[in-house]
């Protein structure tokens, strides 16, 4: 089929190296090193035979030219200044490999794409002609992939272990070539996110993968986790302690923030760092280390232990019968009490006087004296 367009804009782009421009017919990838382009009657940007440019990129009604960025920013300009409407992505593939590497202009080997002259008559049918031939030859590979009977399942929410959605872990595939595709970042440890199918099936296309996907319209991807006691790191902390001059283990105590620090799950190494002096005690920050990064650091605090207080030994205790003595001047009454509040010598306590049952207030003179306090 031969598109008809309504507008005589259009480019001749140039690929100097590694490349092939990606196009889209009807769903199907379609790859070549043809740069003629022009603006179709829906307003994107199309090859003489009627595959668009992937991604589409829509030229916008007032467009008078179109530039390109060193990157493959593709920018329009209409009667004042310009605006970026899109970005040229190149494929190549390897030897062996179905399924093409996607890039950048002048990124990751790939090469630049330079802007050319206005398509002529003559150039046109020349394109058509290699965009043709470039179509038989680019679009077997994808054949395979493309049939019906290729399909990716995707049974509903999964559990990752990495800092990357994997395709193979959400989705049932063997092939090598795919099963590692990256589908977005993970969420933080124990946190969830939600995939849905049009993210996938756009980062399926993105790669030059073309396969039915069976997947619900979204599903909630979950990152495993794991909590780490705070003793594993006092420990790591203790061992980078071990010979700082004036550190005892015994007289200064070890503390943190927290009781667990929770990781994504795998297997982590705890690694402490220099002691640093604060005070009268010291602080060691220590890490829990997964695939050569830290996944969370701790700080572990060591204060000298506080000085044991002197144990208090009551002289009268609670129920004791006691002589309460009252002094006034050189006359000394005695009478018997009974405690009802432990105390050591020279405090105070509560005392009833046995005759009268009126409770007084009397200083502990020794373990059988109190007197009254006027």
């Amino acid at each position: 089929m031969i598109w008809l367009f309504l507008t005589p804009l259009s480019v001749n782009w140039e690929i100097k190296g590694e490349g092939l421009f990606r196009l889209l017919d009807h769903e199907r990838p379609v790859y070549s090193r043809d740069g003629h382009f022009y603006v179709g009657k829906d307003g994107a940007l199309h090859s003489p035979i009627g595959p668009a440019l992937d991604p589409p990129v829509r030229v916008p009604k007032d467009t008078l030219s179109l530039q390109l960025g060193p990157e493959g920013e593709i920018y329009a300009v209409p009667s004042a200044g310009k605006e970026e409407i899109g970005r040229l992505s190149l494929a190549r593939f390897i030897s062996g490999q179905d399924y093409p590497i996607v890039g950048c202009p002048g990124t990751n080997g790939f090469g630049t794409v330079d802007a050319g002259r206005l398509a002529d008559t003559k150039s046109i049918a020349e394109s058509m002609a290699r965009v043709v031939a470039d179509h038989k030859t680019t679009t077997e590979p994808m054949a395979r992939v493309a049939d019906d009977n290729f399909a990716i399942v995707v049974p509903g929410n999964a559990s990752v272990n990495g800092a990357e959605i994997r395709l193979q872990d959400i989705a049932n595939v063997d092939d090598a070539r795919i099963k590692t595709l990256s589908l977005g970042s993970s969420p933080l440890a124990g946190g969830t996110r939600t995939l849905t199918r049009d993210q996938v099936m756009t980062k399926l296309k993105a790669a030059g993968v073309d396969a039915r996907l069976d997947m619900p319209p979204s599903i909630t991807i979950t990152r495993a986790a794991q909590d780490i006691p705070a003793n594993r790191f006092i420990d790591a902390a203790k061992k980078a302690m071990a010979g700082v001059e004036g550190f005892d283990e015994k007289t200064f105590l070890p503390s943190t923030s927290g009781k667990t620090y929770r990781t994504p799950a795998g297997a982590i190494e705890i690694t402490a760092g220099q002691p640093v002096k604060i005070g009268q005690g010291w602080a060691v920050s220590v890490q829990a280390v997964q695939d050569g990064k830290a996944a969370v650091s701790v700080p572990v605090r060591f204060q000298p232990a506080p000085a044991a207080a002197t144990p208090i030994v009551h002289a009268v205790k609670v129920g004791d019968q006691v002589t309460v003595r009252c002094e006034s001047g050189a006359l000394v009454l005695d009478t018997i009490g009974i405690v009802r509040q432990a105390g050591a010598v020279g405090e105070q306590v509560n005392v009833t006087i046995v005759s009268t049952k009126k409770l007084i207030r009397a200083e502990v003179i020794d373990a059988t004296t109190v007197r009254v306090i006027p």
